[in-house]
This record gives structure tokens, sequence and C-alpha cells, in this order.
């Protein structure tokens, strides 16, 4: 099971140049916790792009512990996040057998407790609690569309 949190779009009362700085250390402290998902013996718990923070721990106890970490971090630079768009979505195991539970407590950030969905949308991807690859199967399928039409467009081209 692997719980991801997407906390999405950090306000701050911070000038925009130094906005880079202030999230590096917001992120230093997050992956220092050495809390989260470890893949070959790398922790990868903390996915960022711009003002989107994608938060990843196998357990919900882990992720949680996440949470209060990335709030205070937060809290200490005067960040905030807007809890009205920060979902959480849990991914089961393919079998079955080693699904631990159905439905869990609701996850809090800054007293603000957020819902549980089965699919959110990230940097315009659709990610879904099922791991399913439709989305980038389809995406995939569109630019290799394109780029069949530019070669039959330019194939009588001299260089």
């Amino acid at each position: 099971m692997i719980c991801v949190a997407v906390c999405s779009r950090i306000r701050a009362t911070i000038h925009q140049a130094c906005f880079p700085v202030y999230m590096r250390d917001l992120i230093n402290v997050v992956v220092k916790s050495r809390c989260g998902c470890y893949i070959a013996r790398v922790c990868l718990n903390l996915l960022a792009c711009a003002d989107d923070v994608v938060l990843l721990s196998p357990s919900r106890r882990g992720l949680q512990n996440l949470l209060n970490i990335i709030e205070k971090a937060a809290a200490a630079v005067e960040m905030s996040f807007n809890t009205n768009k920060t979902v959480c979505m849990v991914a089961n195991p393919y079998k079955r057998s080693r699904w631990v539970s159905q439905r869990f407590s609701q996850f809090t950030l800054a007293n603000c407790k957020f819902s549980c969905v089965s699919q959110f949308k990230y940097l315009c991807h659709i990610i879904e609690h099922t791991c399913d690859d439709s989305d980038i199967n389809k995406e995939l399928k569109s630019l290799l569309a394109r780029v069949n039409v530019f070669i039959r467009r330019f194939s009588y081209c001299s260089i």
C-alpha cells in the first residue's frame, strides 16, 4: 500500500525571487526525515514541481508524519498550503491478500482534514489508485501520431 498526499498551491508571503530558496529548504527537511518509500535503498518521499508537492509513504502513519514535518517546516518560513486542493490517494497492492484496509481516517494538514480520492491530476496526467497507465499510453499514442504526421509532411524535403 502506498499513501499519496498532493499538497497543491503552496502560498508564501515572501518575495517571488526567494520562493525557490525557501522551497529548497522545505524539501531538504522532508527528505532528511528518512520517512517514506524506499526504492533500491533510496528514500523517495517527496516529488515537487514549482508550487506542487507530492508526498509518498508506504503507511498511513508515515504519511501523517510527513504531513506534520512539512507543516512545521512551512510554518517556520511563513508558507501555507491550500488545503482545499490538497487530496490523498491510497494505492493498494495488486494482490488482494496484501490489502491492509479499504478505509482510513482522514489526514490532516494545518488542522484541516482532506478527502481521499481514487484519482487526481498532477502535471497534466491523471494518476489512479489502480496504477493504471491508460492516460500515459493515450499521451504516447498521441505523440506518435504527431511524429508520423511530421515525418509524412517533410519526407520529400532535401537536406
